[in-house]
């Protein structure tokens, strides 16, 4: 019984953290995206002046 318990408490952690764990990851590749976003424009931009 206190196996049982001790391995559905820690599924439950597990699911936890993982469901936790997603939030940071989706705000680092939202960022990632802008960033790529913005080096592009930048490249783009700086290739059109030196034309």
């Amino acid at each position: 019984m206190n196996r049982e318990f001790n391995e559905k408490t820690v599924y439950k952690v597990f699911i936890y953290q993982k469901m936790n764990n997603q939030f940071p990851i989706n705000k680092i590749f939202q960022r990632f995206n802008y960033l790529k976003q913005e080096i592009s424009k930048l490249s783009q931009s700086s290739f059109k002046e030196q034309i």
